[in-house]
């Protein structure tokens, strides 16, 4: 059994490092069956909700190579 990072992650953590270019077409998107039903709401609803709840807190930490930022970091980083 692996218990290394996630494959969703390393593809973050390769966009998060990369130029921007890079970024802006690296990430899709991760399908799979759920027994959870659905909120009725976007990642980026839900996103947004957290940043405004908790702007300061961590919300991608990649230890190996010192990225760590906040949901507020990550949003501008996102959008610039």
């Amino acid at each position: 059994m692996s218990y290394g990072v996630p494959v969703y992650f390393r593809k973050l953590h390769t966009t998060l490092s990369a130029p921007k270019s890079a970024a802006s077409t690296a990430i899709s998107y991760v399908s799979a069956r759920s027994e959870h039903e659905l909120v009725g709401e976007t990642i980026g609803e839900l996103y947004t909700r957290e940043v405004e709840k908790q702007p300061d807190k961590d919300m991608v930490v990649f230890s190996q190579s010192g990225i760590r930022l906040t949901y507020e970091q990550f949003k501008k980083k996102v959008r610039s």
